[in-house]
């Protein structure tokens, strides 16, 4: 481990062999840790939490993978993100100091963005709100994509029979 970054000593083992050269830098490396060139293919990741990857391609570093860039993700990938929302939201506002309606949602890739909830669930028996029940959540990057869970349709028990699939638009 250096730093918050944790090396995975198989795949390091499998890319010095190949000849690859990797760093962790908070700033792109103009040189590799022995001083020599860059070249085609030589890595660094930064220490930023989460940690992004960037690859050295026709002299320049490139972002590696999708949403290294903060602000660059794409549909698909908010879409994997908003599947675990509940655990990016801070700041909530909350109904009756209960359950939250509106919260700043922290992205992967450092973007801001806003959650809302669209319904609450409420106890038939005892009237208080236990629940979110539908919500968006907007990614305001190079493009704004806004990640919409509907709201569950329940029976007359208020049980959910009818659980719908995340989307984004």
């Amino acid at each position: 481990m250096i730093g918050d970054v944790t090396l995975n000593p198989t795949e390091l083992a499998i890319a010095t062999a190949v000849g690859l050269r990797f760093q962790i830098s908070a700033t792109p490396p103009a040189k590799r840790a022995d001083t020599s060139a860059l070249v085609t293919n030589d890595e660094y990741t930064t220490l930023d939490n989460p940690p992004l990857k960037y690859v050295y391609v026709g002299g320049a570093w490139q972002a590696s993978g999708l949403g290294a860039i903060p602000g660059a993700a794409t549909k698909p990938q908010v879409l994997a993100w908003a599947e675990n929302i509940l655990t990016m939201l801070t700041s909530p506002t909350a109904n009756l100091g209960i359950v939250g309606t509106t919260a700043i949602v922290n992205w992967p890739d450092g973007v801001k963005g806003v959650f809302t909830t669209k319904s609450i669930f409420t106890s038939t028996v005892t009237a208080l709100s236990y629940g979110v029940d539908g919500w968006t959540a907007t990614y305001v990057g190079s493009t704004t994509i806004t990640a919409t869970s509907p709201v569950t349709t329940k029976d007359a028990n208020g049980v959910p029979n009818n659980v719908p699939v995340i989307t984004v638009a």
